[in-house]
C-alpha cells in the first residue's frame, strides 16, 4: 500500500492499522474515527474492500459515510477509486456482494473440513498450557488503512 500511496503522490500519510475484528461495528473501530476525523478531499486506501468490513451491507455503510464527508476511497489490490459516483457505487455493491460471498464460502469449507477432522479423531484446538502469540493474533485481524491529509 505504501508503493501505491507513494506512486499517486499520496502526502502526507497517517498509516492506522486496524487490529478489531471485522465483524464489529465499523463505527467502533479505528476505522469510524478515522472517517469522523478525516476531512474533505482527504483519500484513505485500503488493500481490498474484505478488509473493511465483513458484510456487504457494512462495506456500503462505510463508503457512504465515506463519500457524505468527501472522502475518496482508494482499493489498491483491485486499483479501485471509490469517489461516490454511479460507477463506483456500482462497483461497490457487486464487489460487497461477492466478498460476503466469499467469506460464507470459506467458512463453510472450514467447518466441513473441521468436522472431517473430527470424525477421522483427530484432536483439534491450542494443546493445553501453550499460549497464542500476541503476533499471531495481531497478524490474523490486522488491516491497515492509510489516509492522505
Amino acid at each position: 500500500m505504501l508503493e501505491y500511496a507513494n506512486k499517486d503522490g499520496f502526502a502526507p500519510l497517517h498509516i492506522e492499522e486496524e487490529i478489531a475484528s471485522r465483524g464489529k461495528d465499523w463505527r467502533k473501530r479505528k476505522l469510524g474515527a478515522l472517517i469522523e476525523k478525516a476531512e474533505c478531499g482527504d483519500v484513505l486506501l485500503t488493500p481490498e474492500f474484505s478488509r473493511i468490513a465483513g458484510s456487504s451491507l457494512a462495506v456500503l455503510e462505510i463508503l457512504k459515510a465515506a463519500s457524505e464527508r468527501g472522502l475518496i476511497v482508494h482499493i489498491t489490490k483491485q486499483n479501485l477509486i471509490m469517489d461516490g459516483s454511479l460507477q463506483s457505487d456500482i462497483i461497490a455493491n457487486v464487489l460487497g456482494m461477492v466478498s460476503q460471498i466469499e467469506r460464507h464460502l470459506i467458512q463453510t469449507r472450514t467447518k466441513e473440513a473441521l468436522n472431517v477432522a473430527r470424525q477421522r479423531g483427530i484432536k483439534l484446538g491450542r494443546p493445553k498450557g501453550s499460549k497464542a502469540s500476541s503476533r499471531d493474533f495481531f497478524w490474523r485481524w490486522n488491516s491497515f488503512f492509510i489516509i492522505s491529509i
